[in-house]
């Protein structure tokens, strides 16, 4: 399985460095997607308008999923994710 690294930026980086095993891309933007959930639900203690959860695998941002506290989390994706199964 590919290791997916999930890092946290607002013009500066919090990297994952330990990263997560999934099965996909598609299992990754949803990982991503929650993670970006988690962040809207702190926005009452912590400004997250400016975040973004860059996903990289393999040393390459795939897609990154905009911290939206008015809204759903959106994805900025440099591909689609894809479901490899």
């Amino acid at each position: 399985m590919p290791r997916y690294h999930f890092n946290v930026t607002n013009g500066q980086t919090l990297p994952d460095l330990e990263g997560q095993e999934l099965p996909n891309d598609a299992a990754a933007f949803e990982q991503a997607q929650k993670m970006a959930g988690n962040f809207r639900r702190l926005e009452r203690q912590l400004d997250v308008s400016h975040h973004d959860i860059v996903v990289v695998a393999e040393g390459k941002e795939l897609f990154r999923v905009k911290v939206d506290p008015t809204g759903p989390a959106s994805a900025i994706q440099k591909r689609p994710p894809e479901d490899s199964n």
